[in-house]
């Protein structure tokens, strides 16, 4: 979901939850205007020697630096699209030496960030066998890179997907209706409007769904699967239908 910059405002901190080995999510929560408050998720992953890749980052404070230490040396901070950036800053300030990897366009936008490297389908030598990535092109305003999470099967999205069962206002479900995704696993119609280039989205699309995975990490909402191609083909439905 589109974030105006300086509008969000985080209300609660959650600790890390395990996954599967090697792999942690932290959600926190947003509040959005107009009562809208959205669950929105980093993941952690622990690369061979114990580095770690933070996707999609949160705020970071103190408590939450030293749990994520505790796991590995953060040595990898990504943003995977134009609108999950807020917080890398904060993990900058905190852990300098970590590399920041930014969607492609984030520079221009985030001209105060420090961006180290800018992602795409070439996977850095820091995770590779480990991750792999493709960047949805065609969302010139959006520019998702999708990760794949080779041991757990996982896919790793930000805005591709959203599995937000339990919104806990009236205003937020409002939203997610307007977007088709209350309550349910789906694409919401808003990531659907940043498409310029149809059959560049349809391309990169079907290299997504050739990857083996079986359960989703969706930043936007809960976990799905192990087990669980099925239901994200069917929220990938579109895409498949006319391969």
């Amino acid at each position: 979901m589109r974030q105006a910059d300086g509008q969000a405002t985080v209300l609660r901190m959650s600790r890390l939850d395990i996954l599967a080995p090697d792999l942690w999510r932290v959600a926190h929560e947003v509040a959005l205007p107009g009562g809208v408050l959205l669950p929105t998720h980093m993941t952690v992953v622990r690369l061979p020697g114990g580095e770690l890749v933070l996707h999609s980052p949160i705020p970071a404070d103190d408590d939450l630096v030293a749990e994520v230490t505790r796991l590995g040396r953060i040595a990898h901070v990504v943003a995977p699209c134009l609108y999950h950036h807020l917080y890398v800053a904060s993990w900058s300030a905190r852990v300098p030496e970590a590399r920041v990897y930014g969607a492609p366009g984030l520079a221009d936008k985030r001209s105060d960030l420090r961006i180290d490297e800018v992602l795409g389908d070439e996977v850095p030598d820091a995770w590779r066998g480990v991750l792999d990535q493709i960047l949805i092109r065609g969302q010139p305003t959006l520019n998702e890179v999708v990760f794949f999470h080779r041991a757990s099967r996982a896919l790793i999205v930000a805005d591709l997907l959203f599995n937000v069962l339990r919104p806990r206002t009236f205003m937020t479900g409002l939203v997610l209706r307007a977007m088709g995704t209350h309550k349910c696993l789906a694409q919401s119609r808003l990531w659907r409007r940043y498409i310029r280039d149809e059959a560049a989205v349809r391309a990169s699309m079907t290299r997504l769904l050739a990857w083996d995975f079986d359960r989703l990490l969706p930043a936007h909402g809960d976990p799905v699967g192990p087990g669980a191609r099925s239901a994200i083909d069917g929220a990938l439905s579109a895409y498949i239908a006319k391969q």
